[in-house]
Formats: C-alpha cells, structure tokens, sequence
C-alpha cells in the first residue's frame, strides 16, 4: 500500500485560490475524510491527487516518489466518483471485469477474481443481470469493486454516497467502513456530510476557503476544535455559540453575558493570557446543557421557544435574551412552548474562543 504526503499544495484557477497552501499525511492503510462546505478546496486537492488537475504550487507523494508530473494512468489511483459512471446496457459482471480486461488480464482469472469480489460485495447474485437496472447501492458496490480490482495504490473517493437515500446511505456507510477495514487500503474520501467523516475515518482534514482548518481524528476535532470554524461545523445538532466578555478579579474568572454569569474559574489558568473584558465566545454542545422544570441557582432562566421530538430524545430550542439555544433531552420529558425553565451548563465542556480570529482558547 502506499502512504500519501501534500507540501504546501496551491491551486489557483484564475482569480480564485481553490486550495491555499495545504499541508497533509495520509498513512498507508488509513481512511483519511476531506470534510467541508461547498467550494472549500476539497475535491480540487482530490483532483490534483488523481492529476486531473495540476497544482499551480506545492508538491505530491506517494511514499517517497513526487508525482506532480506523472500521467494519472501510471499513478495507480483507483477513482470512485458520485456518478459511479457505470455502463447501465453491460451486466454487473462486464462493469466489474471492465478494468481487468484493459489491463489484458486472462479470462479465467478475470472470472475468478470478479466472483470473488461479488461475493466479498454481495451482490454475487446479480453478476449476470443488467447494471442499468440495479439499485443505486449496487451501482455503488459495483463502483468500488470494479475500482479495488485493479489493486490500485491509493482509493480516493468523491463523494460516492451523495445520490443514495437516507436508509441506503447507513447501509452503505457500515459496508464502505467494513471493506475499507477489510482490503487495508488507503483511502482519501470527500464528503459534505459530517457525520460520514465521522463514522468512517481515523482521521478528518476539515477544510474552509482552500485552507486546512483541523487535522486530527475524529474524537479530537469533535471535543477539542481548534476555532469556531470547526466548532460550527462539526457535530448536529450544531454547537450552541454565546457572546461573552472575560472577567478576571483576584482568583476568579467570570464569563458575563447580558442575562447571566458564568464561573469558569476552573479553566482560569487557560484565561490568564487574555486580559479582563475582553470578547470571547463561549461554545457549548447541545448535549451539554442540561434543562430542568424549575430554575435553580446553578441554572440559568430560559423560555421554550419549540421542541423537536426526535423518538430516543428531543432538541429543545432556548430563548435566553435574544439567543437561542439548543439542548438535548430525554425524550420521557416533557417542556411546553413559552414554558419557564432552568439550563445549567456543563463547565468541563465548555469551549472558549477569540472573538477576534475565531482560535479556540480554551
């Protein structure tokens, strides 16, 4: 397998940079998430990877080769697109075949090898029917089989689960994880979507306006995002972002919104870089504020603005002075729209950022 390394890769098209000055490792056989909004650089670093597009700065490798100038045939990169681009008048056989018979690889292995892969798929069944008419998670099984065949170096995936439906996708993103586990092959995907980052990868490269925000995995981008950016874009329900000013007095550090204050003395040796009264942002998950019926003096007085049964739990909407805010809640309790009640915050979970640039402080 092979391990992929990206210095200081820039795309510009025209005017517009794509990807800024990128910097990256992907391990071999590890599954590696471009994650980010549209437009944010993702797919054109994929593209310059596969050398469907050529970087205007910066260099490639796989292992220790740089490969900038290399044709994308002599790459050894297996492609999967969104589209799947499979041949709907061949049959699931032919599509899976297709790569090895280019390569001139001899009949009898070709069957054996594609049997295999059927059957490692599971869709060993509909070898001999038409693709065209299978369902779009076949296409997408036939996709990536008819890709892994040709035993390429580095699988890179753009965003092949986009055009399934919700049942399918979760079906789709278990398999994806269990064959990708399975076959130990390296793998770059790209996706929007932040929970299949999450669920699939040992590590996310979150993206934003071409620049590499957070490279980690997933467990530290969730609980530890280096600025709001991250913060706001990981994680759904998304995290709950507060306005507040630093107060420093003798021992103590107090965060003072408008309607409440909040000791974070704990974290007060993380807070004594900044200086008194200045303006930060408090992030808090959702899942971190804890409702009750009757305010208290931990808690903070909110009004139910709406509730979102969700079945195993609810997100219940707070209007406290003129924010809203988001928390997760049992679903056996009950709050009623304009309904007084008590939010506490969860103080070791709390995230602290410079207003200004948007850098987690804490």
């Amino acid at each position: 397998m092979t391990r992929v390394r990206i210095e200081g890769l820039t795309k510009v098209f025209g005017k517009t940079l794509a990807v800024d000055n990128l910097s990256l490792e992907v391990r071999d056989k590890e599954f590696v998430s471009l994650l980010g909004p549209s437009g944010c650089g993702k797919t054109t670093t994929l593209n310059c990877i596969s050398g469907l597009e050529t970087p205007t700065k910066g260099d490639i490798y796989f292992d220790d080769q740089r490969i900038n100038d290399m044709p994308p045939k002599d790459r050894g990169i297996g492609l999967v697109f969104q589209s799947y681009a499979i041949f709907g008048y061949m049959t699931v056989f032919e599509n899976l075949a297709f790569g090895l018979r280019i390569r001139r690889v001899p009949e009898d292995e070709i069957k054996h090898e594609v049997e295999q892969m059927a059957e490692f798929l599971g869709i060993r069944e509909v070898l001999q029917e038409k693709a065209g008419k299978q369902s779009l998670t076949n296409l997408q099984k036939t996709a990536i089989g008819r890709t892994l065949l040709i035993k390429p170096k580095v699988l890179l995936l753009d965003e092949p689960l986009s055009n399934l439906d919700a049942d399918a996708r979760d079906v789709m993103r278990a398999e994806l994880k269990r064959l990708q586990r399975d076959v130990e092959q390296t793998t770059i995907f790209v996706t929007h979507d932040q929970l299949e980052a999450i669920a699939l990868s040992d590590k996310v490269a979150i993206m934003n306006l071409g620049r590499l925000q957070q490279y980690d995995t997933p467990d530290v981008v969730y609980n530890h995002p280096k600025n709001q950016f991250v913060a706001n874009f990981v994680g759904s329900p998304s995290m709950n972002i507060i306005d507040c000013s630093l107060k420093l007095d003798n021992e103590q550090a107090v965060l003072v919104h408008p309607s409440f204050t909040l000791d974070v003395t704990n974290m007060r040796h993380h807070l004594e870089k900044i200086t008194t009264g200045s303006e930060v942002v408090v992030g808090i998950r959702p899942e971190y504020l804890t409702v009750t019926k009757q305010p208290s003096k931990l808690s903070v007085a909110a009004t139910v603005y709406v509730t979102e049964p969700l079945g195993h739990e609810n997100i219940v909407y707070l209007q406290l002075d003129g924010i809203l805010l988001r928390a997760v809640t049992p679903a056996a309790v009950n709050f009623n729209i304009n309904e007084k009640v008590g939010v506490e915050f969860h103080k070791d979970k709390i995230h602290i950022f410079d207003r200004k640039d948007g850098e987690a402080i804490v």
